[in-house]
């Protein structure tokens, strides 16, 4: 398998939270139903606070979203489009996510499944899906974030290409 740290181009550098929520709102407007995202980064890079921001950009209350770490998933379907939000973490791989349920939510994704720390159950996921890694800049740095994208499948290649269309720019 080709390593995923040679895939990711560079997407966007996110100054603050209102870049965060910038970034999850263009998320949002690009995802069409049926779209998967991983979300990739150390602990502590913001990948639970952009899930709330896409919450909030699909009309669910982003202080409903909680980091599903030890419940591993929440549904959140009183948006414009479902929301399921997983956090595989600590799961080993493609049997432990089935043991979640993780197979029966990608087989009936009405709307938009997030699984941070998605690298970790790849090799159990259908190639198409959008990954984005956060990762924080050294302290003195003009931005906080900085964000790398990669994509497989036409849904998740599309999707990209969406996203980077309506980015223009690479600073939030």
């Amino acid at each position: 398998m080709i390593a995923l740290s040679d895939r990711f181009e560079f997407l966007c550098e996110i100054e603050n939270e209102a870049g965060t929520a910038k970034l999850a709102r263009t998320l949002a407007e690009t995802a069409e139903p049926g779209a998967l995202l991983l979300l990739s980064g150390e602990l502590g890079t913001g990948k639970t606070t952009l899930v709330k921001h896409l919450a909030a950009a699909f009309g669910i209350d982003p202080n409903a979203v909680r980091s599903p770490t030890f419940t591993l998933v929440h549904e959140y379907r009183d948006g414009r489009l479902p929301l399921v939000h997983m956090d595989v973490y600590r799961l080993e791989g493609p049997d432990d996510f089935e043991g979640i349920g993780g197979y029966e939510y990608l087989d009936h994704n009405e709307g938009l499944i997030v699984i941070e720390w998605g690298e970790t159950v790849l090799d159990a996921l259908d190639p198409d899906w959008l990954q984005l890694r956060l990762e924080l800049v050294p302290e003195g740095s003009e931005v906080a974030r900085r964000v790398w994208a990669t994509s497989e499948g036409p849904g998740g290649t599309a999707w990209l290409a969406r996203l980077r269309s309506r980015l223009g720019e690479n600073l939030l």
